[in-house]
């Protein structure tokens, strides 16, 4: 919708809403404003705030059940103003700009709103191998699997935001990395929402908290949600993947959140 808009109205930047030289999503202030990931745990992605090679999180162990995360950005200042208004403000058209720019290995992606039509034209860009779900970039996946979100929060919300990442992804990896979106695959049982809990809470609240719809023996998934603070989610979501057959499970989302004592370096 803001496109329309934007056919009469100057260009606002999403996050501060200054004017901006084009619909773009973000004024070049706040672009350079979103933290990378850099500096991170090579198997959960949990920031550091120097290049310490031992995690305290995960203990250089990983999350459980999973091979390895990967967070291309830290959840703080800027991003976590633009994932909240991507997932709680109806901003899903956000989608296409977040998954690139996540990608990208030159600072920005311009990703332009064309007033004359309804689809997006996304500009050419580089993406640094690093960055994707490695190891996405030399071996294919069977699919991509979102975390799911149960029925009447999906209709309140409008859609599920995990799903709408995996799908984005699944369409900017190459053909050969992942086959498709297995959207079905996991169900949720319920319980309180995650965002809504501290991090001692939210192993408790995901144990058992997803269920397997199918057998998936010999696969190789990928999970894909779109924050991780402590990894439960991702890990419980992962136990059954495993239980139920799967070979192995990584995961990848655009932001990890730091741990307090993290500092930006």
């Amino acid at each position: 919708m803001r496109h329309h808009i934007e056919r009469w109205l100057p260009a606002t930047c999403i996050v501060c809403q200054s004017q901006v030289g084009g619909p773009n999503w973000l004024c070049d202030d706040c672009d350079c404003a979103i933290v990378p990931n850099r500096t991170r745990c090579p198997l959960c992605s949990e920031p550091h705030t120097t290049g310490s090679t031992h995690c305290q999180s995960c203990d250089n162990r990983g999350l459980a059940h999973l091979d390895k995360v990967v967070c291309p950005w830290v959840y703080t200042g800027v991003v976590t103003q633009l994932i909240h208004s991507w997932k709680f403000e109806g901003a899903s058209e956000l989608t296409s700009f977040l998954v690139k720019r996540a990608l990208s290995e030159r600072g920005p992606v311009l990703i332009t709103r064309d007033a004359s039509h309804d689809n997006e034209s996304i500009a050419t860009s580089h993406v640094n191998p690093e960055w994707w779900p490695m190891p996405l970039h030399q071996n294919q996946w069977t699919g991509l699997v979102p975390i799911p979100m149960r029925l009447w929060r999906r209709v309140r919300r409008g859609y599920n935001q995990s799903a709408l990442l995996a799908q984005a992804l699944c369409n900017y990896l190459p053909a050969h990395c992942a086959s498709s979106v297995h959207y079905q695959l996991l169900k949720d049982r319920g319980g309180t929402t995650q965002h809504r809990l501290q991090r001692f809470a939210r192993s408790e609240n995901s144990r058992r908290r997803y269920c397997a719809q199918q057998l998936v023996v010999g696969q190789h998934l990928l999970l894909i949600d779109d924050v991780v603070t402590t990894g439960a989610t991702l890990s419980a979501a992962a136990a059954e993947l495993r239980a139920a057959g799967a070979v192995s499970v990584s995961a990848w989302a655009l932001a990890r959140t730091p741990p307090p004592q993290w500092q930006q370096v």
